[in-house]
């Protein structure tokens, strides 16, 4: 991806501010998913995926060096640095999982903008994009090209283990690769599509008859389920 000199310099001074003060983070996001699959595409900011209990520090840390909060959610603190913008994510699925040390524990080295750093490992990578599916977003290409130019190096039981409350979620991505590459669907495991298939013929109950789990993928949409439909938010359980 092409950034300009002042973008870049900005996010050299944000990964290096962050380690230098011992903040753990792994790039997240389209310059994580660039690490692994050179798609080119132009991208606004530098999501960098961070546990909850450092997001303090790093807002400091990036504040000293001239940082500026622009905006925070449940899920990440918005930073404009030199006229770049850093995202700070704490959670994801619409604030119902934080980000932990196993990100950083399972992170890839690399190197972006000429700054030795950690990207998010693959697996991690799909867990957080197969949330994001609202009305105007939608991050499927990202995860069938990230499955297509990473199948060796995902760690499947951990992507499996992190969705396992979610079977459907998880199966409808592997068939919406297998549309997109009708011939390379043993990239994913045999072993997966098999525990999937099992699981969706003998469901487990979901939580009670009038749950929505729309909410993960986006809140505003589903907020009509709740107020005139009667279905409790899923992340409210």
């Amino acid at each position: 991806m092409i950034v300009s000199e002042p973008t870049k310099r900005a996010y050299q001074l944000a990964l290096r501010a962050l380690t230098v003060d011992r903040i753990r983070f792994v790039v997240g996001g389209a310059w994580a998913i660039e690490h692994y699959v050179a798609l080119g595409r132009a991208t606004l900011d530098l999501d960098l995926m961070i546990e909850p209990r450092m997001t303090d520090p790093a807002v400091q840390a990036l504040t000293q060096h001239g940082g500026s909060v622009l905006g925070h959610d449940t899920m990440q603190v918005r930073m404009d640095l030199n006229g770049a913008e850093i995202d700070l994510v704490h959670h994801i699925a619409q604030g119902e999982y934080a980000v932990d040390a196993t990100w950083w524990q399972h992170g890839v080295p690399a190197r972006l903008f000429d700054v030795a750093t950690l990207v998010a490992s693959p697996a991690d990578l799909i867990w957080s994009k197969v949330f994001i599916a609202s009305r105007h977003r939608f991050d499927g290409a990202d995860i069938v090209h990230l499955i297509r130019g990473a199948s060796q190096t995902i760690d499947w039981r951990r992507l499996a283990q992190h969705l396992r409350p979610y079977p459907e979620l998880l199966l409808a991505y592997l068939n919406l690769f297998e549309f997109c590459y009708p011939g390379e669907r043993d990239a994913i495991p045999s072993w997966l599509w098999n525990d999937l298939l099992r699981r969706l013929q003998a469901p487990e109950a979901p939580g009670g008859p009038k749950i929505c789990r729309g909410t993960l993928l986006d809140s505003t949409s589903f907020i009509f389920d709740g107020i005139a439909r009667g279905y409790q938010d899923v992340r409210q359980i």
